[in-house]
């Protein structure tokens, strides 16, 4: 099973790219859909004829939080959110408290009642105006389990509008991982708005290819993307992720990083109308379409991918910088406070900076597309001088998404004479013909001048050995492409081969093998699948598993080789999928690789086979009633639904997740004290509408059952306890995730029952004196604004180490959860703190998303080294909040200058109602 983490700040910067988008109006690359109408047949449908919502085609998603996108609204299933009137659907954003959100609002999916793999979607809908307003028709995988979680699994925006651009729409889609998204804008003609009547939305969409039409008019197609789990040995199979069932999603979301909160309340309500939705297959067989990288912008035909270079040229109908002749090909970009005048002179590109910005991107000079190729070499060289010494930056980029620098950013230092610089890359990542080269100019003052910029191809891509320095994948499996999803034919590292005297056909169309076979030979290894260049460490044991089925009954022999030595296994294959394993160890020996091997031949029944792991076999975790037994949550034994992914909790590492409904790990524990003991879960949970739950069972019992709440986003971790009375002896303790929606960073032991509350039972703060480590405690840190800090607790008190705290207050943060403040009562406030510097913090009390309206504070602080004791005395003014927020704010505060390195320290915290 395939899966990865969702964080927030991956759906944060998701909301940034249209800043980047292209512009395509009306009147350009229109193409009648009209023509290809025929090919197309009705599936599915809903027209809005009747006098509610049809439930046998929708589900309300109900609850609010941001969605990780810092959103306004709360979704409900009311009438006066969504409902049918005169033959539409209409749902209506109010401006009304609920739910501890400022908004209402509604959104519908067809998950489970309609889903399709290709298809035409059509949908004709008017759309609200107004600042605030984001309406959306998109699509989602039904199934997180084949490709992981966002982006990996890949997303389909149909149609999505900013209210405070009413002539404007656009489509994207967004996979890979590293993040990436590839769309463009459409504008209405003639100062027209989609807010003043119905338009009708289309998205045809094939096997290798997309279309995106708006009243018939093509204005985008799309065929190149890509699918890669950071947890996998290879990028998955082409066309994934768009390859298995989407579901539709219909939405109106209020305020949020892209489109901006409401200004004006007095302009709600506001309603976005859908006539119809419909859905059509294609009649016949799709045709698959393969990308071709002929269709991007070739080279020069000296092999410089840099079109106008020499600054030279006057195209029409290409990207230029605006008043600015022989610029063609090239853009001009200020932002973050910069400001330049370019010009060019004598064929030579010149920029007279005015204001250097806060960042070397607040001036640039940009060209793209530019195709770069997976695994090839390539050289970027120009001449460059500037009117006084100083340094530019200069790279090969993905455009949007994670903006990842495929170059790295190369630092060059230029002097007052005219030189020839040069660097060298090779590009580590998937190919991109999206990809743009970057001038960074700003952050320093003068004048900077560029020409005969070149980027040339030195190597094509040299396929290496895949075995070599080859590791384990993080998820501890010596395996690679167990799941027969990655690679070409999805058979990446396998190798298949049969023998002259047999006959025998592989297919991997559904994700896992399937061997057809026509003549079966004489020998189990007449017809064999196998991978070489496993690793195995010597004088350990490993456990292999993998899931099989036959036609009829029937033996499979596995063996596992090392030169002469063979460890082979025989077993009986049934008509149902079923999961087998056993156990072997290596002995000691060379540093050879070993093979594995299915062995197929001298039996004509067809097999099929998925999932094989090969997995050192963990050691027990002693746990007894001497000290605390901590199981960090990636170091399972098995498990089944879930990957490791990096950890933004307190101390970093690693976590596990995304975790669904029936997901487990096992884990091989060894008790040496029978008891009660106590069990600290550290987890967090983004769905505001779903509460987790987890089981502990141990030899097939239920021992314990654990809810976990919503704790604000992805990132933000805290702590949730059970009791659980174990048996002495070693034995296999399972996590079960009885209801899923949650990520998992570890949890531990500790003999007897341990005090929710560590100081007295008076205090709301839960361990707020530190004795548990960080237990109940989040870090945060906005790393998309570069903030990054460390956080530990070190003798008895909780140390941030920042690095940098970043650009705003809320940038890096100390908090915690889940306290109850009620109306009318005072509360009083106590902490202890100081830092290595003198600096000011902010400390508040706050509702734990939506608004983040503050029930106390924010309360600005001064810290110097000497730590010093502070308090606060506030009356809940508000409606009780159950679940509130206490915020230790290590940002930048109001006009202060960013500091960079130093500590900062809290202790013996307490909130105590009076």
């Amino acid at each position: 099973m395939k899966k990865i983490l969702i964080t927030s700040s991956a759906v944060l910067l998701c909301m940034i790219f249209l800043i980047y988008s292209i512009r395509v109006n009306a009147s350009k690359n229109s193409t009648s859909s009209k023509n290809i109408n025929a090919n197309w047949k009705l599936v599915w449908s809903d027209e809005f004829d009747g006098d509610s919502i049809d439930k046998s085609k929708w589900n309300f998603v109900e609850g609010g939080g941001g969605f990780g996108n810092n959103e306004l609204q709360y979704y409900t299933s009311r009438p006066e959110n969504a409902r049918v009137e005169n033959g539409t659907l209409i749902i209506t954003a109010r401006r009304e408290d609920y739910g501890g959100n400022k908004y209402t609002s509604a959104k519908l999916t067809t998950h489970g009642k309609g889903e399709w793999t290709y298809g035409k979607f059509e949908i004709r809908a008017k759309l609200p105006e107004g600042q605030g307003l984001w309406p959306a028709i998109w699509m989602m995988p039904s199934d997180m389990d084949i490709y992981g979680g966002w982006p990996s699994c890949g997303e389909i925006d149909i149609m999505e509008n900013i209210g405070s651009e009413p002539n404007k729409v656009f489509g994207t889609l967004h996979y890979g991982n590293p993040w990436k998204y590839t769309g463009k804008d459409y504008y209405l003609p003639d100062g027209k708005k989609f807010s003043d009547d119905f338009h009708t939305f289309e998205l045809e969409w094939l096997p290798g290819e997309f279309r995106w039409y708006v009243d018939g008019n093509l204005y985008q197609v799309q065929r190149h993307w890509y699918s890669r789990n950071l947890n996998e040995a290879d990028s998955y199979t082409y066309p994934a992720p768009f390859d298995r069932d989407f579901y539709l999603q219909i939405n109106l979301a209020v305020g949020g990083n892209l489109p901006g909160n409401p200004k004006d309340d007095s302009i709600f309500p506001k309603s976005f109308v859908i006539d119809y939705v419909r859905v059509y297959e294609y009649k016949g067989e799709y045709p698959q379409i393969n990308y071709d990288y002929n269709t991007v912008r070739p080279t020069l035909e000296d092999g410089n991918y840099i079109y106008n270079g020499t600054f030279d040229k006057d195209v029409e109908g290409v990207d230029r910088i605006d008043g600015v002749d022989g610029s063609s090909y090239w853009r001009f970009n200020t932002l973050l406070g910069g400001e330049a005048i370019p010009s060019i002179e004598d064929g030579i590109f010149k920029a007279e900076i005015l204001n250097p910005g806060s960042e070397t991107y607040s001036v640039q000079l940009t060209q793209e597309p530019i195709f770069i190729e997976k695994g090839a070499k390539y050289r970027v060289s120009f001449d460059a001088k500037a009117s006084k010494p100083r340094s530019i930056i200069s790279k090969v980029t993905m455009v949007g998404g994670s903006w990842i620098s495929y170059s790295g950013d190369t630092v060059i230092n230029l002097t007052t004479e005219m030189k020839n610089y040069s660097y060298e890359f090779t590009m580590k990542n998937e190919a991109d013909p999206f990809a743009r080269l970057d001038f960074n100019i700003g952050k320093d003052d003068g004048i900077v001048y560029l020409d005969n910029v070149k980027l040339i191809k030195i190597s094509d891509n040299i396929n290496s050995d895949p075995n070599q320095n080859r590791e384990p994948l993080k998820s501890g499996n010596y395996i690679y492409n167990g799941t027969f999803d990655q690679g070409k034919e999805r058979l990446g590292f396998w190798k298949f081969e049969v023998s002259n005297r047999a006959k025998a056909i592989i297919s991997t169309d559904n994700r896992e093998v399937y061997v057809n076979i026509k003549n079966n030979g004489k020998s189990p290894d007449d017809i064999r699948l196998y991978q070489e260049g496993i690793k195995l460490p010597s004088n350990e044991t490993y456990i292999l598993s993998f899931n099989a089925r036959s036609s009829q009954p029937r033996p499979l022999i596995v063996s596992i080789k090392s030169n002469d030595k063979y460890i082979t296994k025989s077993l009986t294959l049934t008509r149902e999928m079923e999961k087998y394993s056993f156990e072997f160890s290596t002995e000691d020996s060379s540093d050879n690789p070993y093979v594995l091997q299915f062995l197929f031949g001298n039996d004509p029944k067809d097999v099929y086979l998925d999932n094989i792991f090969l997995k050192k076999k963990a050691k027990p975790v002693v746990i007894d009633d001497t000290k605390e037994a901590i199981i960090e949550a990636e170091n399972y034994h098995q498990m089944f639904g879930v990957l490791v992914g990096p950890c933004s909790d307190i101390g970093g590492g690693e976590t596990v997740g995304y975790i669904d409904d029936g997901d487990w790990m096992d884990y091989i524990i060894n008790v040496k004290k029978s008891g009660i003991y106590t069990v600290f879960f550290r987890v967090s949970g983004g769905f505001s509408d779903k509460i987790g739950k987890i089981d502990i069972i141990s030899n097939g019992r239920i021992l314990s059952s654990t809810d976990l709440k919503y704790t604000g986003s992805w990132d933000t971790y805290t702590t949730v306890k059970t009791t659980v009375e174990l048996q002495e002896g070693e034995q296999i303790l399972r996590i079960y995730a009885n209801k899923g929606g949650f990520n998992l960073n570890y949890f531990k032991f500790i003999y007897g029952i341990v005090s929710e509350n560590d100081d007295t039972s008076s205090n709301l703060i839960k361990n707020g004196n530190f004795d548990l480590g960080s237990e109940y405690w989040i870090h945060f840190k906005a790393d998309w604004d570069g903030a990054y800090s460390v956080a530990a607790v070190e003798n008895g008190e909780m140390k941030v180490t920042i690095y940098y705290e970043g650009p705003q207050f809320w940038s890096t943060q100390i908090a915690q959860s889940n306290l109850s403040i009620l109306k009318g009562e005072t509360y009083e406030l106590s902490f202890d703190a100081r830092s290595s510097v003198i600096r000011d913090i902010q400390v508040m009390i706050e509702r734990n998303g939506g608004d983040y309206a503050k029930y106390f504070g924010p309360q600005t602080i001064t810290l110097t080294p000497e730590m010093r004791r502070f308090n606060f005395v506030f009356t809940m003014n508000s409606e009780t909040d159950e679940v509130a927020h206490i915020v230790f704010a290590l940002g930048k505060i109001g006009d202060a200058n960013i500091i960079g390195n130093h500590e900062v320290y809290l202790d013996n915290i307490t909130l105590i109602k009076k």
